[in-house]
């Protein structure tokens, strides 16, 4: 999850201006357990593998579709994580029309078969081709509209997107009970002035910013009951 802490404007053209806050949060307690400031015209992906660098192996990592992509998928699958993040959508080219999702790619056989049941082979590129086989189709006009029929592409990443959108079918009930703890904690980072940060340059208010997670923590911790016993620091000490 990732709040942006802007300073400036956002332009027509979608160019950003300031700064953007990137955290990871324990969705359980609520803690931050890592944060990084970067400019507000960073891709959201690009700081997720430095968020759970620290992470021991098998986490279980719950994030929005901004994580889902392939390169992200396989970098988590790399420390063993295991992933349960919203896919990316899968929009259909035409009005009503067939998606990517109608069609069976098959990385091992190396083929795609279309809605209307024809197959080709998976080109050493990654292009499957259609061609001819859209000519006289009768769902051709709720597949494609190019005068060379449809192309599907299939990447290396295609067979992760692929489990990484089972499990999140399967435990969609997961992000739903984590996401309002974890954006609890992002108002808290965010609440007063702090959605705009105080001061000119990444590094200053990268500094700024780990002092707010970190004091935010605290208060957090406080709040869970934290208390210092004869043998030290305790939560919720019986």
């Amino acid at each position: 999850m990732d709040p942006q802490a802007r300073h400036g404007h956002k332009t027509r053209s979608r160019k950003r201006d300031g700064y953007k806050a990137h955290v990871a949060v324990e969705p359980v307690t609520g803690l931050v357990t890592e944060a990084e400031l970067t400019a507000a015209n960073t891709p959201d992906g690009d700081t997720a593998p430095a968020l759970v660098a620290g992470e021991a192996a098998g986490a279980e990592i719950v994030a929005d579709s901004a994580y889902a992509s392939g390169p992200l998928l396989e970098t988590f699958e790399d420390k063993d994580h295991t992933t349960v993040i919203k896919p990316l959508p899968d929009k259909p080219r035409i009005k009503d029309g067939y998606s990517r999702d109608d069609f069976c790619i098959d990385t091992e056989a190396r083929t795609v078969t279309c809605p209307a049941g024809h197959t080709t082979p998976i080109r050493p590129g990654g292009t499957a081709r259609f061609a001819k086989r859209c000519g006289g189709c009768p769902l051709r006009a709720r597949c494609t509209t190019a005068q060379k029929g449809r192309t599907v592409r299939v990447d290396e990443h295609h067979n992760r997107r692929v489990q990484n959108k089972l499990r999140w079918n399967q435990n969609q009930d997961t992000y739903r009970n984590l996401r309002p703890p974890v954006e609890r904690t992002i108002a808290w980072l965010t609440r007063g002035k702090a959605r705009r940060v105080p001061y000119r340059g990444i590094k200053r208010n990268r500094q700024w910013l780990t002092t707010r997670t970190a004091a935010i923590n605290l208060q957090r911790l406080i709040n869970l009951g934290l208390t210092h016993t004869t043998s030290g620091w305790a939560l919720n000490p019986t």
